[in-house]
């Protein structure tokens, strides 16, 4: 049995598009990549309502909600990694895939839409971008596990590639 909720907050490192999707060779051996995000929570409050529902603080030797990173404000709450791998590891009897692929992103910046977000036109989300998400908490072998299912865009802070300082080794 699952329980879903939503919740508001900031993502930073966000690649939650085919476009962008996070192709780490350890997603890609596990899942043909993977679309993640660190969610900041707006409200601590909202972490107590996961633990109660079961969450564990940690797994598997790391906190679950850890401390903000050093470049986001001193009022950031915790926040937590969320990951929805390419390929889902489960196909229904028609072979479809319903736990896999990227999160639906929908576009709520002028208010609460149906309208999905369009990578093409409006960009990836950079650190801060304000969102709501739907998180669903699902029982495994291994105990507790999250899963995101949709994202809506409220306040879009740009990306700006040149601001992330790229280091080669490569000659």
């Amino acid at each position: 049995m699952s329980k879903k909720f939503i919740f508001e907050g900031y993502v930073t490192w966000a690649k939650l598009f085919p476009e962008n999707m996070d192709k780490a060779d350890f997603h890609m051996e596990k899942g043909d990549g993977a679309y993640t995000c660190n969610f900041y929570f707006k409200n601590e409050e909202d972490i107590q309502k996961l633990i109660d529902a079961g969450m564990p603080e940690s797994q598997l030797g790391y906190d679950t909600f850890r401390e903000p990173e050093e470049f986001m404000d001193d009022d950031s709450n915790k926040y937590m990694k969320l990951k929805r791998y390419h390929k889902g590891p489960f196909l229904t009897d028609e072979g479809v895939d319903i736990y896999g692929g990227p999160p639906v992103v929908y576009d709520h910046t002028d208010g609460p839409s149906s309208t999905e977000w369009d990578f093409e036109a409006q960009g990836p989300l950079g650190n801060g971008t304000e969102v709501k998400v739907i998180l669903e908490l699902w029982s495994t072998k291994r105990g507790k596990g999250v899963r995101l299912l949709e994202v809506a865009v409220i306040d879009q802070v740009s990306f700006n590639p040149e601001d992330v300082e790229v280091l080669s080794l490569a000659g």
